[in-house]
């Protein structure tokens, strides 16, 4: 099986010889098999485990477990636990996408940190037919059709050639050892539900099944990257991207004859794919604004554009931050710095900056949606004005006032909006002694 790995990764230009790669073993047969290969490379080597404390004292026997292996093995041993649970809460999202984000946030961090060339996991040929059937029934379109890649970016799956059944066998006959994760062998999940069913029937349907959907899934891979290209062609200079959305000019599609596809390429990541695809594609040739929500973004089609953007509730949201804050994530990412006021402090900045007189400050300062009758004393400008007629001046679409953000003092007399225009009543004059700089990011 060395050779065959060997001639796999040398089919895609790589050679592990003396090239630092960081093993992901989870103790199961896939990755054990694939750090005793790793090993026979030629390769400079760590392990990294990740505990992911789903199946309590299961999971800490996996961690002593290839803590063990690695040191009979000689080959450096990181592991990393994770509150999986708290995270995927958080996030609102399934606990598998939440332990696939932690996995991956830590193998880059890691990578970056031993200096390493590769990160390797232990996918193979059946986990790329799962992810393909999974994909399909999720209406993932081309991209999702493709399978698992052998390689992104560092992070590369030597196994990806080979079937569990032929990995197994291996194991058996080198009397290597495994453990096996009891989360996989019920029909809980949807993967599960795949390997244990789905993956047998395809099989069982003609002796080449499997070689036939490898060779196809290739094929796709191929196809899939060069319609990446033709698509960066196509929409180049003429698609907007932002924290969190996108804006691009819908005659961008009115010039196909099947604007699902290009549709799909834009706003898939936001959650949008499938049925919704297709009438969003029927409605761009339709007059009037029209609005499609998936579960975590609006997407809205105007005369000239489609805009895509986060959803905002429509209760009004608020967040606090108390005197000496330095940093804030939520609901939007601002960072703040104290400086003393001086003649070398420019007060002209970009509109993601603002400069405050933090005297006049009242903390703790509010972060709030808009309401209708909002209103401030723009910087730059005489009088008050409101800020519906402040958004209707700068053209503000219905996007944008949706998911405005408002600074405001304890009194909840404006401060700024935020990324947009200060209140003058707060900036920095000649009086200033102390300085307050915020940056949106």
């Amino acid at each position: 099986m060395i050779r065959r790995m060997t001639d796999f990764l040398s089919s895609f230009g790589i050679s592990l010889a003396n090239s630092y790669v960081i093993a992901a073993v989870s103790g199961g047969a896939d990755s054990v098999v694939m750090l005793q290969l790793l090993r026979q490379s030629g390769a400079k080597l760590a392990v990294a485990h990740c505990n992911f404390g789903l199946r309590g004292e299961e999971s800490d026997f996996e961690e002593d477990y290839v803590r063990q292996l690695s040191i009979d093995l000689g080959i450096p041993f990181f592991v990393q636990r994770f509150d999986t649970t708290g995270h995927a809460s958080r996030r609102d999202i399934s606990i598998q996408m939440a332990a696939r984000e932690l996995r991956y946030t830590w193998f880059e961090v890691l990578l970056n940190e031993l200096n390493a060339c590769y990160v390797a996991t232990a996918h193979h040929s059946d986990d790329s037919a799962e992810t393909f059937f999974i994909n399909l029934i999720r209406g993932s379109g081309p991209a999702g059709l493709k399978g698992i890649p052998f390689q992104r970016g560092a992070f590369i799956r030597p196994l990806l050639f080979a079937r569990r059944s032929e990995i197994e066998q291996f194991a058996a006959d080198k009397a290597i050892k495994y453990l096996t994760d009891s989360s996989n062998l019920g029909d809980k999940y949807l993967r599960n539900a795949i390997r244990h069913h789905v993956i047998p029937a395809f099989d069982s349907c003609h002796i080449n099944a499997r070689k036939g959907l490898m060779n196809s899934l290739l094929l796709q891979s191929k196809y899939e990257t060069t319609l990446d290209e033709l698509f960066n062609l196509y929409t180049g200079g003429t698609v907007s991207y932002f924290a969190d959305g996108i804006e691009f000019n819908k005659n961008l599609l009115l010039k196909l004859k099947y604007p699902e596809v290009i549709l799909h390429q834009l706003v898939s990541r936001y959650g949008f794919g499938g049925d919704l695809i297709t009438q969003i594609a029927h409605s761009i040739r339709r007059s009037g604004v029209k609005k499609f929500t998936s579960p975590t973004h609006i997407l809205v089609i105007e005369r000239n554009k489609i805009h895509v953007s986060r959803l905002v509730e429509e209760t009004e949201q608020v967040f606090f931050l108390e005197a000496g804050f330095t940093e804030i994530f939520k609901p939007v990412k601002l960072s703040a710095g104290r400086v003393p006021f001086n003649d070398n402090i420019p007060l002209k900045v970009p509109q993601h900056i603002a400069l405050f007189d933090e005297t006049k400050l009242e903390y703790p300062l509010v972060v709030r949606t808009w309401n209708r009758g909002d209103y401030f004393y723009p910087f730059g400008m005489k009088g008050r004005k409101l800020l519906s007629d402040f958004f209707s001046d700068n053209k503000f679409d219905s996007i944008q006032k949706k998911n405005a953000w408002i600074l405001c003092n304890t009194n909840r007399d404006i401060i700024w909006i935020v990324g947009y225009r200060a209140d003058r009543r707060f900036c920095v004059d000649e009086q200033t002694r102390h300085v307050l700089r915020l940056e949106l990011t």
